[in-house]
């Protein structure tokens, strides 16, 4: 993926860089939630709010 993104960004493919950025964007934003969702079932605690 890394190479894919430095041959169309030197090519200026600003579509497939488009692309390249919001595939990466996704898997940070899955694995944050994923890690969220992990901690909480791990850890009892967070499941309460401290209202």
């Amino acid at each position: 993926m890394g190479s894919l993104l430095i041959r169309a960004l030197n090519q200026r493919d600003y579509p497939l860089v488009q692309g390249c950025l919001l595939m990466l964007a996704m898997a940070v934003i899955l694995g944050t939630l994923m890690g969220d969702v992990a901690q909480a079932f791990i850890d009892p605690r967070q499941r309460r709010s401290q209202s």
